[in-house]
């Protein structure tokens, strides 16, 4: 857009796009940066790996940097709780083991358009796996690089064992390795845990993901059927998708983007309860950790074997809004219908959707908002927690962006109570000191049982 100045006689310009090719260049050597000075390059420079580069001692940082191109036989790691931030495009003239994002670390890019060429590898380290008869674990996942294939990625898992959800009647089914073999970008993929390991003892690998860079723009089909079984009370929409890049996202603005298609709601699977054959409605236990525009709350778990409310299990975790690399998540679709999209984007608007935000698959929300958690101890030493929130934006009255109903009503299961639905997340309109919430719990046997608020946030944290 031009605009005249006519006191000045001034041609002002806005909205400019700047070739990147024509940035200039900082050349690292493995011990210093060359090229115009010996500062770190800018977001307006571009940066040429010609040396080993790890993000360690006086590089102990994030970089942001206008382009980004590695040497063939150079090195480049990000650790964790390290980010590299590159406004266009990533060249590796490598061949991608050379190039490396560790868990916890984050390769961002700012622009959509942006083509990456080489490939790199993502790294992801999972812990305490079992795969024993009587507890065989999967995992969700979602690659960050397009190449990357299936079977290749977790050799031991068995070729029928490496599933997609199956919306219409909510049940896993096989992918077909022949005419997929590769990661689909931001699709979600149930894995078993490898065959001959974590028999006698729960194993712990990296499992790596190698490809092209995931960028900018990436659209995924999602669908809702129509609901099914007795006066139609078996509710569908539910897709299993996960994030598509190197870097860690924002589930809020992932919302924000696809508001018209989904609700502001993801659920992340845990291993926490083993039940065989685990499908559709049947689970055992509520495994799945929530995530929506009231907060997190975990999945059941177990206690300590003194039930102590003031030492919580340590395994409880809860979703904090952030989507780690590699990590797949299910989400629910609003308006009935095939063909529907949801997409990816670098940013939202003006706001990031990739971010550097520390996020482990499950950890504390950090912001704090009017809210609090209750968590109800059994008698076998099961801990099962729900959330209750005051939240700008949410009502007295049912609406799926702040209200998360039960999966399934297992044994000793605790909920909130709102009309005819037992929540595990229930959000209200500001709090009034008068408002009262309908507690219910499915008791499994006779015994003690104890009921405890933990991690009081807002108002309920200064004296309310």
């Amino acid at each position: 857009e031009w605009q005249r100045n006519y006191n000045r006689n001034l041609w002002l310009i806005d909205n400019v796009h700047i070739d990147a090719g024509n940035a200039k260049v900082k050349t690292w050597t493995g011990t210093g940066w060359t090229g115009e000075n010996t500062n770190r390059p800018t977001s307006r420079e571009k940066a040429v790996f010609n040396g080993t580069y790890n993000f360690s001692g006086t590089e102990a940082t994030d970089l942001t940097v206008c382009e980004c191109e590695v040497k063939s036989g150079k090195n480049v790691t990000i650790p964790a709780n390290r980010a590299l931030n590159v406004r266009n495009k990533i060249t590796n003239l490598g061949d991608g083991n050379n190039f490396v994002v560790q868990t916890g670390g984050n390769l961002i890019q700012i622009e959509d358009e942006a083509v990456n060429s080489g490939s790199i590898t993502a790294e992801r380290l999972v812990s305490d796996i079992n795969n024993i008869s009587t507890h065989m674990d999967y995992l969700y996942w979602s690659a960050p690089v397009t190449g990357q294939g299936l079977k290749a990625f977790s050799p031991g898992t068995p070729d029928n064992r490496i599933f997609q959800y199956n919306e219409p009647n909510d049940l896993f089914k096989a992918v077909p390795l022949a005419t997929e073999p590769n990661f689909v970008p931001g699709k979600g993929y149930a894995f078993r845990a490898e065959s001959g390991t974590g028999i006698s003892n729960p194993y712990s690998k990296t499992y790596k993901f190698k490809g092209v860079p995931n960028n900018g723009l990436i659209e995924r089909e999602v669908q809702r059927s129509p609901n099914t079984g007795v006066a139609a009370d078996v509710v569908h929409g539910y897709n299993l998708i996960g994030n598509p890049y190197p870097s860690n996202m924002s589930f809020e603005q992932f919302y924000q983007l696809n508001k018209d298609v989904i609700y502001n709601t993801a659920w992340f699977w845990t291993n926490n309860f083993f039940t065989p054959n685990q499908q559709g409605s049947g689970y055992g236990q509520n495994n799945y950790a929530v995530w929506n525009g009231t907060g997190g709350v975990a999945a059941t778990t177990t206690a300590p074997a003194d039930s102590n409310p003031s030492n919580p299990a340590s395994n409880t975790t809860t979703p904090n809004g952030i989507v780690t690399v590699g990590q797949g998540f299910i989400v629910q679709v609003k308006n009935l219908g095939l063909g529907q999209k949801v997409q990816f984007r670098n940013r939202n608007g003006n706001t990031p959707l990739r971010v550097s935000t520390s996020g482990t698959f499950f950890s504390r929300q950090n912001e704090e908002k009017d809210r609090f958690w209750l968590k109800l101890i059994s008698a076998d030493s099961i801990v099962n927690s729900q959330l209750i929130g005051y939240i700008d934006g949410a009502t007295h009255g049912y609406e799926q962006d702040y209200d998360a109903e039960l999966m399934s009503m297992s044994s000793d299961v605790f909920y909130s109570l709102l009309e005819d639905r037992r929540l595990q997340i229930q959000g209200k309109a500001a709090f009034d000191p008068s408002d009262k919430v309908q507690l219910g719990a499915n008791i499994f046997k006779n015994g003690n049982y104890t009921i405890a608020i933990e991690n009081p946030e807002g108002i309920f944290n200064a004296g309310q």
